[in-house]
């Protein structure tokens, strides 16, 4: 039938029969993914990955969808595994560290982005977090039995070590070793992962464990924000202070059981760039950002600045951070202001103490007293950021985008947690462990 003919044709149809065709047809209708009411179980997938346990859950109209975004998500990290390990030869990463000294490597775009946040990273932490430290590493046997270096050993890796020693020049995306340094990712790997997931743009609600540090996108059926728990420092096993957390990433820095015996004498694994001796801190430092980079690296950090001086800069950054502090009292508590209406439960509470912001101020204007002003802390740093005047060298667009020290999406005050779902759990095993593990100490949820 022509078109004209099928245009100017109209069937009257009677009132009754009109409104019963509508209603079959509104009866047959496929229910769209939005139409689908998320399980009220969740749909979970375990797999061991970047050298440590992984678990991921999401919420789903159907157990299908759900472990479909799962897979998606298990390719994402596995390809980000790929390329950032240093125990797989061809990784970026590991190519980078093979990279002969005094001539340009090329970095593709993602990992050129990344290089960009790691030079922002050490910039504003003032070398704090220094992923450039392999050798340090490598002196004091941080991936194996663990070993005291003698002072000439300690020396020369300290010389070959340090962001200072590699040239990047993010308009060109090269990068040049001025001398036989490499980096690690034990301090961002996992953080990067995580945030390469929440770019991949899956639909949904999900959380992923990985190793302890949690990346959560959407909110789970009938509460805004996800229920996660820090343990004590000494004793994995043992939840201490129960938190809910909104889309972002909460990430943990610890010692306990990833430290060394050396000759009776405990070796920390978490180097302070600057001395290249153990971070003496001894207790966990917890770091809620949007971004799981963010949030892995300035873990680090502020486990390396200590306590005061750590507390001092996430105050003056604005930063959510929490220290757990081990004592003959039990353990003492130390949330930043913008930590706080993180945490709901105080568990076990006649052992925990708190030292809260007020006692805090002092400290921390101690702190900037003796600090010179730098255009990488504080206020200045903000004001910077907001009239985008970064450095094209140490800065990238991308990494302007991200640096939030606290942004928008700041955490809101506490709402009751979901009930607990049993879960079905599917795992995926031998594969290659890896340095990527982290620092990282919350327990299976």
């Amino acid at each position: 039938m022509p078109r004209s003919s099928l245009t100017s044709t109209r069937i009257r149809l009677p009132p009754g029969v009109a409104v019963l065709l509508l209603l079959s047809l509104a009866a047959c209708a496929a229910p769209t993914h939005e139409d689908l009411a998320p399980t009220a179980e969740p749909v979970v997938r375990e797999a061991t990955l970047m050298g440590t346990r992984a678990q991921l859950r999401t919420y789903a109209g159907t157990r299908a969808e759900g472990l479909a975004r799962l897979e998606a998500a298990l390719d994402v990290l596995e390809s980000s595994e790929r390329e950032l390990s240093t125990w797989m030869d061809e990784s970026h990463i590991s190519r980078l560290n093979r990279a002969p000294v005094g001539e340009p490597w090329l970095a593709d775009g993602r990992t050129c982005d990344l290089l960009s946040d790691l030079t922002t990273l050490v910039a504003v932490t003032g070398g704090a977090f220094d992923p450039a430290i392999g050798r340090l590493i490598d002196a004091w046997d941080i991936h194996g039995a663990g070993r005291v270096p003698g002072d000439d050993e300690l020396a020369e890796a300290r010389g070959r070590s340090g962001w200072r020693r590699l040239v990047f020049t993010p308009e060109t995306c090269t990068v040049v070793r001025d001398a036989d340094v490499t980096i690690d990712v034990g301090a961002f790997g996992k953080g990067e992962a995580l945030d390469r997931v929440e770019r991949a743009g899956l639909r949904g609600s999900w959380l992923i464990d990985l190793g302890g540090q949690v990346s959560a996108a959407g909110t789970p059926p009938g509460s805004p924000r996800w229920p996660v728990a820090l343990a004590h420092p000494l004793d994995r096993a043992r939840e201490v202070l129960a938190l809910e957390i909104p889309s972002g990433s909460l990430a943990t820095s610890a010692g306990s059981e990833r430290d060394l015996l050396v000759e009776g004498e405990r070796v920390g694994h978490i180097l302070d760039p600057r001395t290249g001796l153990p971070a003496p801190f001894t207790g966990s430092v917890s770091v809620w950002h949007t971004s799981g980079l963010y949030a892995d690296a300035l873990s680090t950090a502020l486990f390396v600045m200590g306590p005061d001086m750590g507390l001092a800069w996430a105050e003056a950054e604005d930063l959510a951070a929490v220290y757990l502090i081990p004592d003959s009292d039990g353990l003492r508590v130390m949330p930043s202001t913008a930590f706080q209406p993180l945490i709901v439960d105080r568990r076990a509470a006649s052992t925990l103490s708190w030292r809260l912001p007020a006692e805090r101020r002092s400290a921390s204007e101690g702190w900037r007293a003796r600090t010179p002003p730098s255009p990488w802390t504080g206020s200045y740093f903000r004001r910077s950021l907001n009239r985008r005047s970064y450095s094209s060298r140490s800065m990238s667009p991308r990494a302007y985008r991200r640096f939030r020290i606290v942004s928008g999406d700041s955490p809101r005050g506490p709402s009751p947690p979901p009930t607990p779902a049993r879960a079905t759990a599917q795992t995926r095993s031998n594969r290659t462990p890896s340095p990527m593990s982290g620092h990282s100490h919350i327990p299976p949820m």
